[in-house]
C-alpha cells in the first residue's frame, strides 16, 4: 500500500471550453448550411437538436447553454429561408430544440456533479488509507496535509491539544509562494 498521496486537483468545471463548444457549434453550422444551400423537402435543421446533446457529453452546463441558445436562434431563423413562419412545424421545431437544450444542460449539470462526487469519494478513500492508525500522529498529519493541499484546499493547518497545551502540528500551503506562506503561518501561535 502506497503512503504517498495522489497529487490530483478537483476537475475544473467545463474543462477545455474550445473542445466542448467546437463540436456542437460545428454541427449547428453544418446543418444550417445544408438546410440553406440544399433546401431539402424535409428540413434538415431539425437535427440541430444533436448539437446541445453532444455538448452535454463534453462540456459544462454553461457550454450547453451557449450551444443551445445558438441552436434555438438558428431554429427560429430557419423560418426565413424555409418560409414557414406560419406553419405548426416551425413552432414545433423551436420547441423541440429549446426543450432538448434544457434537458442537455440538466444532463451536463448532473454529469459534472457525479464527477465532483467521485473525486470527493476518492479523496475520502485516500484519507482512510492514511489515517488507518499505522503511522505516528506527526506522519499521519503530514500525509493528510500532502493530500489535502492542493487537492481540496489551498492551505491546511493542523493544531492539536497535547497535555492541555495547543500545538501546531503541520502547515501546508499551495502555490508559488506556498513555502513562504506555510512558514509564516507556522510561526504564528495556534
Amino acid at each position: 500500500v502506497s503512503r504517498s498521496p495522489h497529487r490530483r486537483r478537483l476537475p475544473h468545471p467545463g474543462g477545455n471550453r474550445v473542445l466542448a463548444l467546437a463540436p456542437g457549434l460545428s454541427i449547428a453550422a453544418a446543418l444550417t448550411i445544408i438546410d440553406i444551400a440544399a433546401q431539402p423537402p424535409t428540413a434538415v435543421i431539425g437535427m440541430i437538436v444533436l448539437a446541445p446533446l453532444l455538448t452535454a457529453l463534453l462540456g459544462s452546463p454553461r457550454d450547453v447553454a451557449v450551444v443551445g441558445t445558438v441552436c434555438v436562434l438558428i431554429a427560429g431563423l430557419s423560418g426565413v429561408w424555409r418560409g414557414n413562419f406560419d406553419e405548426l412545424v416551425y413552432a414545433y421545431r423551436i420547441t423541440v430544440v429549446a426543450g432538448a437544450s434544457i434537458l442537455a444542460a440538466l444532463a451536463a449539470r448532473g454529469y459534472a456533479q457525479v464527477g465532483r462526487d467521485r473525486e470527493r469519494f476518492a479523496v475520502l478513500a485516500d484519507v482512510a488509507e492514511i489515517a488507518d492508525g499505522t503511522l505516528s500522529l506527526t506522519d499521519t498529519v503530514a500525509h493528510l496535509n500532502d493530500l489535502v493541499v492542493p487537492t481540496i484546499a489551498d492551505v491546511c493547518i493542523v493544531d492539536a491539544v497535547n497535555q492541555g497545551e495547543l500545538q501546531r502540528l503541520a502547515v501546508r500551503a499551495a502555490g508559488s509562494a506556498g513555502e513562504a506562506t506555510a512558514a509564516a503561518l507556522a510561526a504564528r501561535p495556534p
